[in-house]
C-alpha cells in the first residue's frame, strides 16, 4: 500500500499564512578552524537563545552552524551531523516550537 502526503503549508504548521522564525547562528562547533568551545557550551548557548525566541513570541526557530568557517565545500564530516543532531535534539525536546536546521557547506544529505 503506498501512501502520498500532500506537501504542508505554513497554516498547516503554524495555524497562520504568515509565520516569524527566529534563526540561531551556534557557536563554532568543536573540529572546525574556529571551534574552542566544548559542545555541552555550543548546546548551552543554543537553548537560552531558543528559550529567548519563544518568550518573545517566535512562532519556529532554524539553527545554523554559521560560525563554522572556513565553509567546507560540498560534504562535512559526521562529526558535523552528529554535533547538529544532539543540538537540535536538546532544543525540541526543551521547546515545543516547530524547527529546522541548516548545515552551511551545501550538503544536502547531511
Amino acid at each position: 500500500m503506498t501512501t502520498t502526503h500532500s506537501p504542508r503549508t505554513a497554516t498547516d504548521i503554524f495555524g497562520a499564512s504568515k509565520a516569524l522564525v527566529g534563526m540561531i547562528h551556534l557557536l563554532p562547533l568543536p573540529g572546525s578552524a574556529a571551534g574552542c568551545d566544548s559542545l555541552q557550551a555550543v548546546i548551552d548557548r543554543a537553548l537560552h537563545e531558543a528559550e529567548l525566541i519563544q518568550q518573545a513570541g517566535f512562532d519556529a526557530l532554524l539553527i545554523e552552524n554559521t560560525h563554522d568557517r572556513p565553509y567546507l565545500r560540498r560534504h562535512v564530516g559526521p562529526e558535523v551531523v552528529a554535533a547538529m543532531s544532539v543540538i537540535s535534539r536538546t532544543i525540541r525536546n526543551s521547546i515545543g516550537l516547530p524547527m529546522g536546521v541548516q548545515v552551511l557547506a551545501g550538503d544536502n544529505r547531511a
